[in-house]
C-alpha cells in the first residue's frame, strides 16, 4: 500500500472507532444520524502500491460518469447505493462526504462544488465552515470550490447534479497545519487515533 493510503486509512479507522464508542458525543450521532460507510474503492490498486490508478491502470476518481460494472466494479456498486440511499422516500440524505488522502497540502480540507442558485452554494459550505471551527487540523485556506474540467468525472462532480443532496471531498494528510508539523511514526497509538473528533 502506498504511504498515503496507509495514513488515510488509520484516519479512517479511528473515525470509525470513535463513531461506534461510548463517547457522548458518537452516542448523540448515532442516535440521530446513519452513517453508511463505504469501504476503500480501491484496495486492489492500493495493495500494489497504486496511489491514484487499480490493477487495471485506472484512476477510479475519474469513473464515476459511466463507471463499468466490470472494469469498475467498486465505483459501479458506491454509486448505485447512493442513488438508491437518495431515492428512498424513507431515507433523508443530508450529505455524501467522498473521504481522500492528499499528497501534499496539510492538514484537512474540503472540494466542493460551486454553483449559479446563490443559496445552494451557501447551504453547500455550512458543513466546511462549522468543521474549521471544531477542528484543529482543519485548513480552510486549502478549501476549493469550483468546476474544473479535470475532475468532471470524479465523485462530487457527477454526483452533485444528480443528487438532492449535498457532495464533498473531504482530503487530509498525517501532518495538520500549523500545530504538528513534524512526522510520527505508523506505530505510535496518537498516531493511529489522529483522526478523532
Amino acid at each position: 500500500m502506498t504511504f498515503q493510503k496507509i495514513c488515510f486509512g488509520h484516519k479512517i479507522k479511528s473515525l470509525v472507532d470513535f463513531l461506534i464508542s461510548s463517547h457522548p458525543i458518537a452516542v448523540t450521532l448515532r442516535e440521530h444520524v446513519v452513517f453508511k460507510i463505504v469501504p476503500m474503492l480501491n484496495p486492489d490498486g492500493a495493495f500494489l502500491g497504486n496511489y491514484r490508478t487499480n490493477v487495471m491502470g485506472m484512476d477510479l476518481n475519474r469513473q464515476w460518469t459511466e463507471p463499468s460494472q466490470w472494469a469498475h466494479p467498486t465505483v459501479f456498486s458506491a454509486k448505485n447505493l447512493i442513488s438508491d440511499i437518495d431515492e428512498d422516500k424513507n431515507a433523508d440524505l443530508d450529505f455524501v462526504i467522498d473521504l481522500h488522502a492528499h499528497t501534499s497540502l496539510l492538514g484537512a480540507f474540503v472540494y466542493g462544488n460551486i454553483y449559479d442558485d446563490v443559496y445552494r452554494y451557501e447551504r453547500h459550505i455550512v458543513f466546511p465552515k462549522m468543521l474549521s471551527q471544531v477542528a484543529e487540523d482543519y485548513n480552510a485556506n486549502n478549501c476549493v470550490y469550483n468546476r474544473d474540467p479535470q475532475k468532471v468525472n470524479c465523485a462530487r462532480s457527477v454526483s452533485q447534479p444528480r443528487l438532492s443532496r449535498q457532495v464533498l471531498e473531504f482530503s487530509a494528510v498525517l501532518f495538520s497545519p500549523q500545530t504538528r508539523i513534524t512526522a510520527r511514526s505508523g506505530r505510535d497509538e496518537g498516531f493511529l487515533y489522529s483522526g478523532e473528533v
